[in-house]
C-alpha cells in the first residue's frame, strides 16, 4: 500500500531532485527575459526545452517550487493576477568567473561592433551577462577599451532589415533566394535569384552573396540596391555547397615586402624571388574584390593569375592612365 501511495505522488509532483530542478529554473528563466508570461507558458517553456514529462501530472505545484528555487538564485519573480509572472531583479547568487581580461575583451568587441549588423545581439550579450559579471567588473564593459579595433561605418541598415532576415532564412533553409537589383552599371533593374550562402560587410557596405544558376557563378550584390519590396523565397531547396575559392598569384615589390607580404587571402604562401619581389599565391571568393585590394599597391604589386583578374587590373589601369591624361 505504501508502494502504491508513493507512484501516487510521483504521478503529481515533477521531480525535486536538484538538476533538474534548476534545469527546469533556467527554462523558466530564458522564458522570462522575454517578457511576462502565464502560468501556462511558463510551463509549456519548461516542457518544450526539457521535454514533455518535465512535470507530472500536476505541474502548478512543482512551478511554484520551482520560481522559489529561481528567487534563492537571485532571479526576483513578481506575480500579477491571473498567474502572470514577470522578473523584476536578476542578481545571481553565482556569477559567471571571468577575469578583467575577458571583459576588456567584450568591451572591445562591444565597441567595435556598434556600427554593424552585430550591433543588437551583441549589445544584448552584454546585457544578459552584466549581471552574472562580479561587481568590480561591471563597469569595465563602459570605460574605451585599450585595443581598438576599427570597423568601416555602414550604410544605413534600418530600411533593409527585412532583406537581411529573408536573406538568413532563406540561407538556413536552403531555399533559393529572388529580388530585384539596381546595378550601379546602366543602373537598370532586374530579377537574380540564387542559392544564398554568406553576408560580408566591408569597406562601409554590406554585401551578400550566393550562387546563381543562370549564370553558372557566385556572384555578390550590394544590400542597399536591392528592392526590398521585391525579395522572395521560392520553395525551390538546394543542396548544400563547399564554399568556392579561386587560385590567385601575384607579386610585390621588395619596398613594401621586404620583411614578408601581409596575408590578405586565405592559403597564402610567398616566395622571394632573384630580383627581391615576393611571389605570393592565395584563394580568393572574388575576383573583383580581389583586383580592388591589389590595387590599393599601385606601383608595388603585379597580378600574375588568373587571367580574368590580369585582364581587370589591366582594364582599371588603362582607364585611371586616361583620366590623368596619359
Amino acid at each position: 500500500m505504501a508502494a502504491k501511495a508513493k507512484t501516487k505522488t510521483s504521478e503529481h509532483r515533477g521531480s525535486r531532485r536538484s538538476e533538474e530542478v534548476l534545469a527546469r529554473a533556467a527554462a523558466i528563466y530564458a522564458r522570462l527575459l522575454q517578457g511576462e508570461a502565464t502560468r501556462a507558458e511558463l510551463i509549456a517553456a519548461v516542457r518544450t526545452e526539457l521535454g514533455a514529462d518535465a512535470y507530472g501530472a500536476a505541474p502548478e505545484d512543482s512551478l511554484r517550487h520551482d520560481l522559489d528555487w529561481l528567487e534563492r538564485l537571485g532571479f526576483k519573480v513578481i506575480t500579477a493576477p491571473g498567474h502572470r509572472y514577470s522578473l523584476t531583479q536578476v542578481n545571481p547568487r553565482f556569477p559567471v568567473p571571468l577575469t578583467r581580461e575577458h571583459v576588456e575583451a567584450l568591451a572591445a568587441a562591444r565597441r567595435a561592433f556598434e556600427q554593424t549588423l552585430y550591433h543588437k545581439p551583441i549589445e544584448s550579450l552584454v546585457e544578459r551577462l552584466r549581471p552574472f559579471l562580479a561587481p568590480a567588473l561591471r563597469p569595465v564593459l563602459e570605460r574605451e577599451p585599450m585595443v581598438r579595433v576599427e570597423i568601416p561605418l555602414l550604410d544605413h541598415a534600418p530600411p533593409s532589415e527585412e532583406v537581411l532576415h529573408k536573406f538568413r532564412k532563406a540561407a538556413h533553409e536552403q531555399r533559393r533566394f529572388s529580388f530585384i537589383y539596381r546595378s550601379p552599371a546602366g543602373g537598370k533593374a532586374r530579377r537574380h535569384t540564387i542559392e544564398p550562402e554568406a553576408l560580408e560587410e566591408r569597406e562601409g557596405h554590406i554585401y551578400f552573396e550566393g550562387y546563381a544558376p543562370d549564370y553558372g557563378q557566385v556572384l555578390q550584390f550590394r544590400l542597399e540596391r536591392v528592392e526590398t519590396t521585391s525579395v522572395e523565397i521560392l520553395p525551390t531547396r538546394f543542396p548544400t555547397r563547399r564554399r568556392r575559392a579561386t587560385p590567385i598569384r601575384y607579386r610585390l615589390s621588395p619596398t613594401i615586402a621586404r620583411f614578408g607580404a601581409t596575408r590578405r587571402f586565405p592559403n597564402h604562401t610567398e616566395a622571394v624571388l632573384p630580383d627581391g619581389w615576393v611571389e605570393v599565391r592565395a584563394e580568393t571568393r572574388d575576383l573583383f574584390w580581389a583586383g580592388k585590394i591589389l590595387l590599393k599597391y599601385g606601383e608595388h604589386c603585379v597580378a600574375l593569375e588568373p587571367p580574368e583578374l590580369v585582364k581587370e587590373m589591366r582594364r582599371v589601369v588603362t582607364l585611371m592612365a586616361q583620366n590623368y591624361g596619359l
